[in-house]
């Protein structure tokens, strides 16, 4: 029995010191919204790896960005893009004296629009693949999975959560004008005033909507303001009666802080609208939560942004 137990534990030591000079490749694949380009963007800039490489998401704040050099350095841990395409980057991985080269692909799924696969894949040995993996390698697949969770939560992708809605409030008075960006908050501020007061005027049963969007060219900057009614009522001068049909389809995401930085949630509406291939139906608007229109560009507001779409 003792000879019995004493080869067995010898064959089972050969077996995992064997392991050891076994090559072996580690493939790992998720799947994500969006299409292989947009996927590629995510490991062929270090400006974007930062984002989803757990040892250096958790703590962004404290990594050197070398976008010369294409790496990325936390005095730990260091990463840098070895060769990239549009789709593909290998990249080599380094954790005090180990160095991994790893490889990020994206492919199309072609049974699902406007999805793709994502594959890391690394050479490694059998014990490594099954059972022993170094700090780089496991760093490697972790990642791999942080970044599904990332690119699939609107929040941390594009830094606001985005919705798809529908269309509640259907109808609006509505004005638009292009004055002085200088005279943006005194024009915006008289054309709610004129709104409401031709409401008023006409019984249009103004509801207490008011939504809001500006472009601004140069020196100038173009308002478009309406006020959401509950009657039908014929427009006159510069003042429309507008329809948004019920139901149709809208993104919404809501914003909270200065009014004068409001754009950075449109801008996150217009990139997810790119991304996820659809198309603009009207022009984005902000619906306001916080009382009333007289806002000064610093001043905290709340309110819900929304983008049209087909």
């Amino acid at each position: 029995m003792k000879k019995t137990g004493i080869f067995a534990a010898v064959i089972t030591s050969l077996l995992l010191l064997s392991g050891f000079f076994i090559p072996a490749t580690l493939t790992k694949t998720i799947s994500v919204p969006y299409n292989m380009y947009k996927c590629g963007e995510q490991f062929n800039r270090v400006e974007k790896i930062v984002n989803w490489f757990l040892p250096f998401a958790s703590h962004a704040e404290n990594v050197k960005v070398d976008s010369v050099t294409r790496t990325l350095d936390n005095g730990l841990f260091r990463l840098k893009i070895l060769e990239s395409t549009l789709y593909k980057s290998t990249l080599e991985f380094s954790y005090k004296n180990k160095k991994k080269k790893i490889t990020y692909t994206a492919i199309t799924d072609t049974s699902t629009p406007n999805s793709s696969f994502i594959t890391l894949t690394y050479k490694t040995n059998l014990a490594g693949k099954l059972f022993l993996k170094s700090k780089p390698e496991m760093f490697s697949e972790k990642s791999l999975d942080y970044l599904k969770e990332y690119m699939t939560d609107t929040r941390k992708f594009y830094g606001f959560e985005i919705l798809r809605v529908k269309v509640e409030d259907t109808a609006f008075l509505f004005m638009r004008r292009t004055v002085p960006v200088s005279q943006k908050r005194a024009a915006m501020k008289k054309m709610f005033e004129e709104l409401i007061e031709y409401a008023r005027q006409k019984n249009a049963g103004y509801n207490g909507i008011r939504i809001f969007y500006s472009e601004t060219s140069g020196d100038e900057i173009t308002l478009f303001a309406s006020i959401g009614v509950t009657s039908e009522v014929p427009g006159s001068g510069n003042i429309e009666y507008k329809r948004m049909p019920f139901g149709y389809n809208l993104l919404m995401t809501h914003f909270q802080g200065p009014f004068g930085e409001a754009q950075k949630a449109i801008k996150a509406l217009e990139m997810f609208k790119k991304d996820h291939g659809l198309i603009s139906m009207a022009i984005p608007f902000m619906k306001f939560l916080s009382d009333g229109y007289d806002f000064a560009d610093e001043q905290y507001v709340q309110m819900k942004v929304y983008y049209p779409v087909y």
